[in-house]
């Protein structure tokens, strides 16, 4: 005790466990865990698990012989024993005042089963010798439950509660631990099961007070081992016994099933459910049928514990424990649910059913009053998918009955979830007091999309009778004005046809339904309701979204002036709400689906969107869908010389707007206006998207009218492109501000029509858009310019979209690459070092062209003397995002797959006839070890195909590079004979997946960690 005093040990432990400041508790713990693992370990455990005057020192002292346990090599069997006795005798010498150090004898106990996983070699047994230091029995104790069952009826509660802990510990720890297999057994073996076993008989006879929680939580512990146990090993434990026992109701399930009382204490009750749930969940196999059975009646049988405590919860409003008891009755039925289905026409079933119907339907509002319809629903929802998914099974059942039976059996099933529909039907309403619905909006709106998709499933179930059900329901609710109800029905309808409407096969059959709804006055009684049932109008919105296969065809087209009178006007009433983006998205897709029942409305829309490009107060989203509406449907006239008036009119308004609104520069515009103004951009951007052929082309046009776009966009009598340019300019070189929003825009125009194989008004010559490019990188870079150098991503983007979709192009040759790489990268090479977006941009640039057409670069000179040199810089970027795109650009270098012989041969010998192979290696390997372990992914594959690309190569790069590595001395020193293992290893993986393994065990081991999960840890 020489280099501590006890004085100080107590207070720092009273310290710890009082004070909120971090620190004091780091430093604290660290100084503690010093003396627990020294050599004083055992002394000061002593000396505290014996300080009565501090509760907080006995459980440190506790806590302390752990750490000892844990810390020790491999101690003999008199240390195991001892080391056992002496926790034995603080767990007696405790429990004399068993409550307040309950904590201190449960840490005891876990320490002696930690002993016992340790050492079970010698200490196989650690329930006989608790029972037989707490007894003092002088003899081995028995093997017979009956002896034992005798020895246990000798014992004080407080004893038995302990020995009820220490079984509960055991297990519980054998779960957390990594443990043999062999430790399973021996619980059976070293009567830890017996004796559980034995206690539970006891308790079956009289439970004395306040062993009934203790006893279930035990049993919870159980269930979760033994399915660790049957999972890892040859233990068995079927109707919770030791295999071959095979009795109707095992000790411990009788003493579990006895809980079943309504007479019993709520608490208790809820416990022995749970416990029971679990056992269903966890390891439904501790059941045998008897015992399945007679827990299914005790549950479901009429006057039996389930349909009484139900009445009793529902009664008393104890909303947690119906909750519980709910779980168990679905846990129970799910474990044999096929049966269930099959005989759903039976009065058992009928009857079970008809119990969890009304549960179902208990009152409330979802969420805020109830949550039992919730836990239902996907129950019912499993159910129904039962004669869904097992259709076989039911063919098989009917093949044996007659048609009136098969008949009778579908009715009854069919009638069952028609009254469960009906009662989510009802509960998805809309509570009528705002104040309640905004407290719980989110989650009720997630349990009304819950309860359509239960609508979809019934739907696969019932098929189209269940689809004219909610028809005629819609129908009958417009006719009564009735609109809460009509909201919901609605949306039910909404939600089925937008999942089944994608199949043509399948929207085809509802055509005449949904046309008895418009025919029914739908959008009259819409239109003329106020705009204060907002649900009414967002539901209405979305199913007209949901039908757009009926616009399409000819039953529909004549529905479409109505639709578009109802959208426009919710759209202009509420030109900054949620309902008016609704309505714009609405209109978008039916304008994009049904562009060609559209185009006699051309007129009429342009009106509309004339107002609303000249309308700031608009939302910005709004005016782009309607410019990409209008524009779809544009693209429909198949005369190219009425679409050209259609693009080059729409672009004169949004000229027009820009110079009305925007000063000589954008520095001096606000934001809000600013925002106005980068919208109507914005529009030219959705403008670009419609414009696109929707179809092949030849699906689309006719040979005459390909040759007279063709003809017609080369020539662009209206100078449509020219018009875009010149706003593009207005914008491009403004404002520094706002730049690089600017520039984006401009960059997804250009990118439009990008892969269009006919010309078209945004299908820009190449060297057009790569003039432009040239122009705004050199504007970005020049000082005091109004453009920015975070504009330079979009445009390094732009290139490598015209890489991806014109690599095969005649057009985009290596000399015009040549030319536009001098231009925006050679000259500014430094600059573009500067900043880890800007190297992130120009190396994806080089991966895709090497990904996609290698040839456009690697014959140029310039690759070796720039674009590798930037790319090996790349690698001792800090920064994820730089570090997998470098990755990628090395990757696809190395294996080169888009790549002629020529450029196979003209990069091979770049790696070995020139010190490049050398220097990325060497560059690799010191990025690889200085990495963080999160960026690790990064460079496993660039190894690998390393390897196996360049294997006579590989060992002397590495080789060299460790010894240049080892020379410079920087950071952690690497020894030649673990670098030398480290490349010998690696070579004879030649590149495979095990190399993976290799090259994370020498990044641990070179930055001084270790494998977190290993075992030696």
């Amino acid at each position: 005790m020489s280099s501590w005093d006890i004085e100080a040990v107590v207070q720092s432990i009273e310290t710890l466990y009082s004070t909120n400041d971090p620190e004091k508790v780091k430093s604290i713990q660290h100084s503690l865990q010093d003396l627990q693992k020294s050599s004083d370990g055992l002394k000061l455990a002593e000396i505290l698990i014996n300080t009565e005057s501090s509760s907080n020192c006995q459980f440190f002292g506790a806590l302390t012989y752990t750490v000892v346990l844990n810390s020790s090599d491999q101690l003999t069997n008199e240390d195991v024993d001892q080391f056992v006795e002496v926790q034995g005798d603080h767990i007696l010498r405790l429990a004399h005042n068993l409550s307040p150090n309950l904590f201190i004898i449960r840490k005891l106990l876990s320490n002696v089963s930690l002993a016992f996983i340790k050492y079970s070699n010698h200490f196989d047994s650690p329930m006989k010798w608790l029972l037989r230091i707490i007894t003092g029995a002088v003899d081995e104790v028995a093997g017979d439950s009956a002896e034992q069952v005798e020895l246990l009826n000798t014992l004080s509660r407080e004893y038995l509660s302990i020995l009820i802990y220490f079984s509960s510990i055991i297990v519980e720890d054998i779960c957390k631990l990594e443990c043999p297999n062999r430790i399973h057994e021996l619980v059976v073996s070293g009567q830890t099961f017996g004796i559980t076993e034995s206690i539970f008989r006891l308790l079956g006879g009289n439970i004395p007070n306040g062993l009934e929680v203790i006893g279930l939580d035990c049993i919870n512990s159980w269930v979760t081992y033994t399915s660790l146990a049957e999972d890892t090993s040859i233990v068995r434990y079927p109707n919770f016994e030791v295999e071959g026992t095979n009795t109707t109701h095992s000790v411990i399930l009788s003493f579990l099933f006895k809980h079943f009382n309504v007479n019993l204490d709520s608490d208790i009750i809820n416990k022995a459910i749970l416990v029971a749930t679990e056992i269903i969940e966890i390891n439904p196999r501790l059941l045998n049928h008897e015992s399945r059975d007679y827990l299914k009646l005790r549950m479901f049988g009429q006057d039996e514990f389930g349909s009484m405590y139900i009445r009793n919860l529902i009664d008393e409003g104890f909303q947690e424990e119906l909750l519980t008891l709910v779980s168990l009755f679905i846990a129970i039925l799910r474990n044999d649910i096929l049966h269930l289905a099959k005989t759903v026409d039976t009065d058992e079933t009928r009857h079970i059913l008809s119990m969890l119907v009304e549960l179902t339907n208990v009152p409330g509002i979802p969420v805020e009053d109830e949550q039992i319809s919730d836990l239902t629903l996907e129950f019912w929802e499993e159910l129904a998918n039962v004669f869904i998914d097992d259709e076989e099974t039911f063919d098989v059942l009917f093949s044996n009955r007659s048609k009136e039976e098969k008949q009778s059996f579908i009715s009854t099933r069919n009638s069952i979830f028609e009254e469960i529909c009906y009662i989510y039907w009802n509960k998805i309403h809309i509570p009528s007091d705002p104040g309640i619905f905004n407290s719980i909006r989110s989650e009720f709106l997630h349990y009304r999309s819950n309860v359509s998709d239960f609508f979809i499933v019934i739907y696969s179930l019932l098929k189209e009778p269940f689809y004219e059900k909610l028809t005629d329901n819609i129908c009958t609710e417009i006719a009564n004005r009735n609109l809460i109800d009509l909201e919901s029905s609605l949306f039910l309808l909404y939600k089925v046809t937008d999942d089944i409407s994608y199949l043509e096969s399948q929207s085809s059959v509802l055509l005449k339904y949904i046309q008895r709804i418009f025919n029914s006055g739908l959008l009259s009684l819409i239109s003329n309701s106020s705009y204060n049932n907002y649900h009414l109008y967002s539901t209405a919105i979305n199913f007209l979204s949901s039908v757009q296969f009926f616009f399409k065809h000819e039953t529909g087209t004549g529905s479409l002036s109505e639709v578009f009178d109802l959208l426009f006007r919710v759209l202009l009433h509420d030109s900054k709400g949620s309902l008016s983006l609704h309505c714009s998205k609405t209109i978008l897709k039916i304008c994009q689906e049904c562009r060609e029942k559209l185009v006699d409305f051309l007129p009429n829309l342009e009106q509309l969107l004339v107002e609303m490009l000249r309308n700031k107060d608009l939302d910005n989203m709004i005016r782009q869908r309607m410019v990409n509406s209008y524009t779809s449907i544009g693209r429909c006239v198949r005369y190219e010389k009425q679409f050209g008036e259609i693009v080059k009119n729409e672009l004169v308004e949004i000229n027009d707007r820009v110079k009305y609104t925007l000063p000589i520069s954008l520095s001096s515009v606000e934001d809000d206006m600013f925002d106005y103004l980068l919208s109507l951009l914005s529009c030219i951007v959705e403008m670009g998207k419609a414009s696109q052929i929707p179809n092949e082309v030849d699906e689309f046009f006719t040979p005459e009218q390909q040759q007279f776009t063709t003809s017609y966009w080369r020539e662009d009598p209206l100078q449509v492109q020219s018009l875009i340019f010149s706003i593009i300019k207005q914008f491009s070189f403004s404002s520094e501000k706002f730049d690089s929003l600017v520039t984006e825009k401009c960059c997804l125009i250009l990118k439009s029509g990008l892969g269009e194989s006919i010309p078209g008004p945004f299908v820009f010559p190449l060297p057009t858009i790569l003039e432009y490019v040239v122009m705004k990188v050199e504007n970005c870079i020049e000082p005091n310019s109004p453009s920015s150098p975070s504009s330079i991503p979009f445009l390094y983007s732009l290139i490598e979209s015209i890489v991806l979709t014109s690599s095969s192009s005649q057009e985009l040759s290596s000399e015009l690459m040549t030319s536009l790489l001098l231009s925006i990268f050679d000259s500014h090479f430094q600059f573009l070092q500067s900043d880890p977006d800007l190297i992130q941009c120009c190396i994806s640039l080089f991966a895709t062209i090497l990904e996609k057409k290698p040839s456009l670069i690697v014959h140029n000179p310039n690759f070796s003397n720039s674009i590798i040199p930037f790319a090996l810089d790349g690698l001792l970027a800090k920064e994820l995002f730089v570090l997998k795109v470098t990755s990628k650009f090395w990757l696809t270098l190395l294996t080169l797959k888009k790549g002629n012989m020529q450029d196979q041969t003209t990069v091979k010998n770049l790696m070995v006839e020139s010190p490049v192979g050398q220097v990325f290696v060497y560059s690799l390997i010191k990025s690889f070890i200085n990495s963080t372990r999160s960026n690790l992914d990064c460079y496993y594959q660039v190894f690998r195909n390393l390897i196996s690309k360049y294997p006579t190569q590989f060992k002397t790069w590495t080789t060299t590079s460790f010894e240049k590595l080892q020379l410079e001395k920087e950071g952690r020193t690497i020894e030649k004979a673990t670098s030398d293992k480290f490349i010998s290893k690696l070579v004879v993986s030649r590149g495979m997946r095990s190399a993976n393994d290799v090259l994370k065990s020498f990044w641990l081991e070179s930055n001084g960690l270790i494998e977190f999960n290993s075992r030696s840890y």
